[in-house]
C-alpha cells in the first residue's frame, strides 16, 4: 500500500474513531448497539481531504477553482453544496461521471462497493454573489487609501459553498489543503501551514498544508500588501500578526499582549494547542469584529490602531475572543443553533478571563457586573434558544459560565472543559454532551444550574449579583450603597467623596457613569483630572452643564492620549466659548482620518462653522470632507460623513451616488443606515430629481436593489 493510501486510511480510522466515541459518550450502550453505530457511519458517504486550488480574477470578480475530494463511499449519494457554479470537470477516479446539479446542490450517484476509497476531482468558475469581497480594486480607491487593493473571504453561516463546492454542515469535517495562485507582488494568508511558494511567470502559488479536520465554513485566504510580524508561544506555536505596510508603526499597539493571551489560554484551558500556527490580518470594512477561521482570524482593519487611539478603541478584546474560538467553535464545533452557547459563550468568557490576567483591575468581575445589567434590561432568552440574540449567547452565555465555575470550584472546572475538549476533539457537539461530561467529572449533578441559567429565559440578576459580591469586595460596597442610597438619596449622594477617596479605577469609573450630573462641582473636578484617562473620559461623556472653573481642565483635554477625549473637548469647549473657537482648533491635533476618525472629521465640521477661517481654507476642508463618502474610506467613516453633510446640506452628486452604492454594501448595518437616509432624502422635491438622475448610473443589479428606496410616500 502506498504512503497516500496509509495516510488516508489513517485519516479515516481517526475520523471515524472521534464520530463513534462521540456517539458513546450519551451513555453506556452494550456492544451490539455501538457495532451497530460503526456499521452505520461505515454505510455513509465520508469525506476525508479536500485538496483546493483556486485562482481569483479580479477584472470580473470570479473565483476559477479545482477541487479533488477523497471519500469513503457508501449507500447514498454524496452531496456537495455550490452556488451558482459552472463545472468544467467532474470526475471520479479520473473518470468523468454522471451528476446532477440544480444551482445549489451537486450530487453525486454512489459508487463502487461500500467502504471503497474514491476520488472526486471538480473544475469550475464561479462570479460569488457574498464570502469572497474584492475591495478597493478601483485606480481611486487606491490613491486614496494606501491599504487597498484587498481581496478576502467570510465563510461563517454557511457561505463557504459561494466560492468553492464543499459542505454547509458543520457536521462534515474534512483535512483541508488550500493553494491559491495570484499575483506575485501581494501577500496570500489562508489556513494551515505555508509549505510552498511556486514562483511562475507573473504569478505565485501559495500552498497551504492542514494536518486535522474542520468544518468548510471555517476555511478562509486573504490577499493584499501586507508585512508581518513574527512570534513564538511559550509552547512553540508560530504566531503571525500580518499589517498593511502603511501601518507598520500600528503593530505593537493593535497586536499588545497577543502572545500573552496565547499562553494564558494554553495554561488556563489546559489543552495544547489545536493547530499548526496562528495567524491575524486586518481587512477593510470586514463584516464583523472579527473571524476565528481556522488558525487565520481575520478582523476589521477598524482595530489597527495607534498608541493614542488604543485608549479609545483596541484589538484586546476581539483578539482573545477570536483566539478562544480555536478551542470553542473549531476545535469543538456545536451540532445546532441551540448549541451555539458552546462557541460563543465560551469564548466571550476565556477572553474576559485572558483581559482579567493581562490587565488586572478585576477586569472581570466588573465586565461582568456591566453586562448583567444589559442583561437585565434586554429582552429574556433562554441560552438553548436557536434563535436567541447575540447578547444573549456571548453575556449571558459567558455569565452561565462563570456560574458553573463558581459552583464547581477551579479544579473540577478546568478538569471538566479538559475532558470535554479532549473527549470531542475534531468532532460536533451538543450543550448536553457538555453538561454530562461535567457532571461525570464532578460527580454533581447541575440540575438546578440548567434550570437557572441554560433554560430559564429571564437573567437570575439577584444571583449573578449575589455571585459577584463574592469575588469582588468593592462590588459589594457598591451593591450595599445603592441600596442605601435608594433608601435616602440625599444623604447617598453627600456620601460620594467619601466613597470616592477609597475607590479603586473601575469603582471610580461606575460612580461617574451613574452618578456624575448629580456629583457636587469638586467631586466632578476630581473625575475630571483623574489619573486614569478611562475616568476622566467617562466624565468627561457626562458633562451636561458646564461650569466656568472646568475651562482649562477641558483645555488640556485637546492634547490627551485619546482621540475620543480630544473630540468630545473640542464640541464642549468650542459650543461654549465661541470667542476662543480658533484657537480651539489650532490646539488640537487631529492626524489623518485612518488615524483620528470621527476626530478629523468634527474638525473639519467646526472648521467650516468658524468665524476667522479664509474662504480658500474652509473650501479645501470642504473638498476634503467630501472625499470620505467613497468606498476607499471604512463604512463607518462613510456613514458619518453622510450624516454631516446632510445637516450641512452640503450634497454634492458624487456623495449622493455614494450614497447610493452604499445601499448594497455587505455590511449590514451601514447599508440598511444608508438605505434609511436615502429613503429621507427621496421625499424631498429639490433631492428627488438629482437622485433619479445619478441612479441610472448604478448597474442594473444596484438599480433593483435602491428603486424602492426613491419611492415618495
Amino acid at each position: 500500500m502506498s504512503l497516500y493510501r496509509i495516510a488516508l486510511q489513517v485519516r479515516y480510522f481517526g475520523k471515524l474513531y472521534h464520530k463513534t466515541k462521540a456517539l458513546l459518550q450519551k451513555q453506556t450502550i452494550t456492544f451490539c448497539i455501538a457495532l451497530c453505530l460503526c456499521v452505520a457511519s461505515w454505510a455513509q458517504q465520508d469525506v476525508l481531504s479536500g485538496d483546493i486550488y483556486v485562482r481569483p480574477e479580479v477584472q470580473d470578480k470570479t473565483i476559477v477553482g479545482e477541487v479533488t475530494y477523497t471519500y469513503i463511499t457508501g449507500n447514498d449519494s454524496l452531496r456537495l453544496d455550490a452556488h451558482n457554479m459552472i463545472f468544467s470537470k467532474v470526475h471520479v477516479n479520473g473518470k468523468k461521471t454522471a451528476y446532477a446539479y440544480d444551482t445549489r446542490f451537486l450530487r453525486i450517484p454512489p459508487m463502487g462497493a461500500v467502504g471503497d476509497t474514491l476520488e472526486l476531482s471538480i473544475s469550475y468558475r464561479v462570479q460569488p454573489k457574498q464570502t469572497v469581497y474584492f475591495v478597493g480594486w478601483e485606480e481611486e480607491a487606491q490613491t486614496r487609501n494606501p491599504r487597498l487593493p484587498q481581496i478576502w473571504t467570510q465563510g461563517q453561516g454557511k457561505y463557504t459553498s459561494h466560492w468553492v463546492p464543499s459542505f454547509d454542515r458543520m457536521s462534515e469535517k474534512v483535512v483541508f489543503d488550500l493553494s491559491i495562485a495570484f499575483d506575485a507582488k501581494y501577500t496570500v494568508v489562508a489556513n494551515g501551514k505555508l509549505k510552498q511558494v511556486e514562483e511562475k511567470d507573473s504569478y505565485k502559488i501559495w500552498h497551504f498544508d492542514m494536518q486535522k479536520p474542520m468544518s468548510s465554513y471555517l476555511l478562509a485566504f486573504a490577499i493584499g500588501d501586507y508585512g508581518v510580524q513574527e512570534l513564538t508561544s511559550k509552547s512553540g506555536i508560530p504566531i503571525r500578526n500580518y499589517f498593511t505596510k502603511v501601518d507598520s508603526l500600528k503593530v505593537e499597539p493593535t497586536y499588545r499582549h497577543t502572545q500573552a493571551i496565547f499562553d494564558f489560554l494554553e495554561t488556563e484551558i489546559g489543552v495544547p494547542y489545536p493547530w499548526q500556527n496562528y495567524k491575524q490580518l486586518p481587512v477593510h470594512d470586514f463584516l464583523y469584529a472579527g473571524m476565528e477561521n481556522t488558525g487565520a482570524t481575520l478582523f476589521s482593519d477598524r482595530y489597527m490602531v495607534d498608541s493614542v487611539a488604543f485608549n479609545d478603541e483596541n484589538y484586546v478584546n476581539v483578539n482573545a475572543h477570536e483566539m478562544a474560538h480555536q478551542w470553542f467553535g473549531n476545535l469543538v464545533t456545536e451540532v445546532g443553533a441551540k448549541d451555539h452557547w458552546l462557541h460563543e459563550g465560551f469564548a466571550t468568557y476565556y477572553a474576559y478571563l485572558a483581559q482579567d490576567a493581562i490587565l488586572g483591575k478585576r477586569f472581570l468581575t466588573w465586565k461582568l457586573y456591566e453586562t448583567a445589567r444589559q442583561l437585565r434590561e434586554g429582552k429574556g432568552q433562554a441560552l438553548l434558544d436557536p434563535k436567541a440574540s447575540s447578547l444573549t449567547f456571548y453575556e449571558k452565555g459567558a455569565w452561565a459560565l462563570f456560574a458553573l465555575r463558581e459552583s464547581l470550584g477551579d479544579v473540577h472546572f478546568k478538569r471538566g472543559i479538559k475532558k470535554f475538549l479532549t473527549e470531542y476533539a475534531y468532532t460536533n457537539v451538543t450543550v448536553a454532551q457538555f453538561m454530562t461530561v461535567m457532571e461525570t467529572v464532578t460527580g454533581q449533578s447541575l440540575t438546578d444550574f440548567k434550570s437557572i441559567w441554560l433554560k430559564n429565559e429571564s437573567f437570575p440578576y439577584q444571583v449573578a449579583m449575589e455571585l459577584l459580591a463574592k469575588r469582588n469586595s468593592e462590588i459589594q460596597s457598591l451593591l450595599n450603597w445603592n441600596q442605601n442610597k435608594s433608601k435616602d438619596t440625599v444623604s447617598g449622594i453627600a456620601s460620594l467623596p467619601k466613597v470616592w477617596k477609597k475607590a479603586t479605577t473601575p469603582l471610580k469609573k461606575e460612580l461617574t457613569q451613574a452618578y456624575f450630573p448629580q456629583m457636587e462641582v469638586d467631586l466632578q473636578t476630581l473625575a475630571l483630572q483623574d489619573d486614569d484617562l478611562q475616568v476622566r473620559k467617562t466624565a468627561l461623556s457626562h458633562l451636561k452643564e458646564f461650569q466656568l472653573e472646568f475651562n482649562p481642565i477641558v483645555e488640556n483635554m485637546l492634547t490627551e492620549k485619546s482621540y475620543a477625549i480630544r473630540e468630545m473637548a473640542l464640541f464642549a469647549l468650542w459650543s461654549h466659548f465661541p470667542e476662543n473657537r480658533l484657537d480651539y482648533l489650532k490646539k488640537v491635533t487631529t492626524g489623518t482620518v485612518f488615524e483620528s476618525g470621527s476626530l478629523r472629521l468634527g474638525w473639519l465640521v467646526l472648521a467650516l462653522m468658524t468665524e476667522g477661517i479664509s474662504p480658500d481654507k474652509q473650501r479645501e476642508y470642504y473638498l476634503e470632507l467630501t472625499q470620505y463618502t467613497g468606498s476607499a474610506y471604512p463604512f463607518e467613516i462613510r456613514l458619518q460623513t453622510f450624516y454631516y453633510l446632510h445637516n450641512l446640506k452640503g450634497w454634492q452628486d458624487r456623495n449622493l451616488f455614494d450614497l447610493l452604492q452604499a445601499c448594497t454594501h455587505p455590511v449590514w448595518r451601514f447599508r440598511e443606515q444608508s438605505r434609511e437616509l436615502l429613503k429621507a432624502l427621496a421625499q424631498q422635491p429639490e433631492m428627488a430629481p438629482r437622485l433619479q438622475i445619478l441612479s441610472s448610473r448604478l448597474t442594473e443589479k444596484e438599480r433593483k436593489i435602491v428603486e424602492p428606496y426613491l419611492k415618495k410616500e
